[in-house]
Order: C-alpha cells, then structure tokens, then sequence
C-alpha cells in the first residue's frame, strides 16, 4: 500500500469506489461504508466523490455533510 510509504499522514480520506474496496477492504455497499463511516476512524474517512456526477448522492447522504464536516474540521 502506498499509504506506507508516508508514515506522517494521520488521516486519509477516501472517495472512490477503488478505495472502498482495496484500502478499506470491505464490499459494503457506498451507503453502508456512509452510515458507519466512524469505524475508519481515526485514520481513514470515507467520502463521496464530490463531482456533478453525484449531485444526487450527495444530495441523499445530506447527514453525512452534517456529522463528518464538523469531525475533519
């Protein structure tokens, strides 16, 4: 894993399908990675891509803006 190689990075956020599935390691569904986003922590958050593309994603997981903004600030 790349993420080894910077051993000063004390949060990583993932965005990407990719991501959820190899660094992540899990299968789970974007929606379930989003509701239990808090077991990445302290080192991983995991996010949608925040492209035209996911206007609609975003728009469905407005709670995750909510509870993870405050959390990274």
């Amino acid at each position: 894993m790349i993420l080894s190689q910077f051993p000063n990075i004390i949060l990583t956020k993932f965005i990407v399908a990719y991501a959820r599935k190899v660094d992540l390691k899990t299968t789970s569904s974007m929606q379930e990675v989003f509701a239990y986003w808090q077991v990445h922590l302290p080192h991983f958050v995991p996010l949608p891509h925040p492209s035209w593309r996911n206007i609609a994603s975003l728009r469905k997981y407005r709670w995750l803006e909510a509870e993870v903004v405050p959390v990274l600030r």
